[in-house]
């Protein structure tokens, strides 16, 4: 196999794989853990999971918090 150039990544001269990068720095990119991620990332703190809908991943949209004007308005009636 022909040499494709080296890693892209900062202080990597390893063998590129795809995308640019090595076979290490490939997986972490597709993971979402390289700064510039293949999809926008989850706003929830050391979530790597691809956004969904509002910033947020599937998982953090059904959990997240309920927002204070609908509980005061519920508390209200």
């Amino acid at each position: 196999m022909a040499n494709k150039g080296s890693c892209k990544a900062d202080s990597c001269d390893r063998e590129v794989v795809g995308k640019g990068y090595c076979r290490r720095h490939y997986k972490l990119w597709q993971q979402g853990k390289m700064p510039k991620a293949r999809y926008k990332t989850c706003s929830a703190e050391n979530c790597h999971k691809k956004q969904v809908q509002k910033g947020r991943c599937a998982e953090h949209q059904k959990n997240k918090p309920a927002a204070p004007a609908a509980e005061a308005s519920a508390s209200a009636g």
